[in-house]
């Protein structure tokens, strides 16, 4: 897999909107003021937890997974409407 860098330069007030796999960071702060950052992720409302283990066969897990409900089975549950809310309209014909 080639990589390909690109250099996104952000003013105060700028957003940046990228794929949810780009591995992305900034570089050092060189001045006295603290950079603030706020992190967006949207997901498909089918969207459900799926077990998966690492290379080395262990449970694989998903930062958020520590932080929403639990599903009946144990499962994280990215239903949970307090750490994932529905931002969109939903049709009044979805049943989650």
């Amino acid at each position: 897999m080639a990589i390909r860098l690109h250099e996104v330069q952000l003013r105060k007030g700028q957003v940046s909107f990228h794929h949810p796999l780009t591995f992305h960071g900034s570089g050092v702060n060189r001045t006295s003021t603290d950079r603030n950052a706020i992190s967006v992720h949207f997901q498909d409302g089918d969207n459900r937890y799926q077990p998966a283990t690492d290379a080395d066969d262990t449970p694989a897990s998903y930062v958020h997974d520590d932080f929403v409900r639990r599903t009946p089975d144990g499962a994280p549950d990215y239903a949970d409407p307090d750490f994932c809310p529905v931002v969109l309209p939903v049709p009044s014909s979805y049943v989650p």
